[in-house]
């Protein structure tokens, strides 16, 4: 009766109901596990430490009540541990990348007026925020580039997409997702248009992508992905 109360104690429960944590696991749900909790039948047969950690709780193995509380305890506490995190606290806000200066193919850092030569008016794929890769766009109205880039990870399940020159669109060589030049949906599955970063030039003419955290300026909506 030492462990009353003790971590010790909580392991010898944990491990009396651990057959009742499988069948929650493997989506058994907590009324098949509250249905399956070990009764006085299983408890004679069970190890003496077992037995003597249900008496320093001062559940009664007559009562059908208590026996169905400790399952019933522990898969809240499974489910809390999972939603809140490790530490029991709420998982923070998404904290925006740091800008970074665009890369090519080959880890060269991106400089406007040798991409404008390369690529013109064909959109490119650099690596950018954290790594992404993203689409640098062809400037409009005399422009060389545009200031806004769109991350080439599809949003159904994140396939590279490619540009078709012909019709103009991204189109997804996975599932069939097409969107447009400026990435809103044209076709499904994909669920939600291609996120966006914002595109400004340093001081060395050098492409350097920052986190677009502002208004989707395509449908005026709060950013998905921020």
């Amino acid at each position: 009766l030492s462990w009353c109360g003790s971590t010790s104690w909580l392991k010898v429960r944990m491990a009396c109901h651990a057959r009742c944590f499988v069948l929650l696991l493997f989506g058994a749900g907590l009324p098949t596990a509250v249905a399956f909790a070990p009764g006085k039948a299983a408890l004679r047969g069970a190890p003496r430490h077992c037995q003597m950690a249900r008496r320093c709780q001062g559940q009664d193995s007559q009562d059908p009540k208590s026996r169905r509380a400790m399952p019933a305890a522990f898969a809240s506490a499974l489910v809390s541990t999972i939603l809140l995190g490790s530490q029991g606290k709420p998982a923070s806000a998404k904290k925006a990348p740091a800008p970074v200066v665009a890369q090519d193919q080959w880890s060269n850092e991106v400089k406007v007026n040798e991409w404008l030569q390369a690529h013109g008016d064909v959109p490119d794929m650099v690596v950018g925020l954290k790594g992404d890769p993203y689409f640098l766009l062809p400037g409009q109205d005399g422009g060389a580039i545009r200031n806004v880039a769109l991350r080439a990870e599809c949003t159904h399940l994140g396939c590279l997409v490619n540009w078709n020159q012909a019709l103009g669109k991204f189109e997804c060589p996975c599932h069939g997702s097409v969107y447009d030049a400026e990435g809103n949906v044209l076709r499904g599955p994909a669920p939600k248009s291609l996120a966006l970063a914002h595109v400004e030039l340093t001081e060395t003419q050098k492409v350097r992508l920052t986190a677009w955290t502002d208004e989707d300026f395509r449908d005026q909506s709060r950013p998905w992905w921020a």
